[in-house]
């Protein structure tokens, strides 16, 4: 129980930096890649197409940064 105790509130800290270290790098990656809001109302499928793009690399950064 001490264990779970501990354990518990160690992975919340950690879920909750690798979410904000991801929308970070997503944040960072749109923008130099010019993805932007009027992009996205100009033409969804191609703006959901490049978030898609941005968004894998990004994950992979996060998982090896804490793997």
């Amino acid at each position: 129980m001490l264990f779970a105790d501990k354990l518990v509130p160690y992975l919340r800290d950690l879920q909750t930096q690798t979410e904000e270290r991801y929308q970070r790098l997503v944040e960072q990656m749109r923008q130099v890649e010019g993805v932007t809001e009027e992009w996205k109302a100009r033409d969804p499928m191609a703006w959901v197409w490049r978030m898609n793009g941005i968004a894998a690399p990004a994950r992979t950064i996060v998982m090896e940064e804490w793997g």
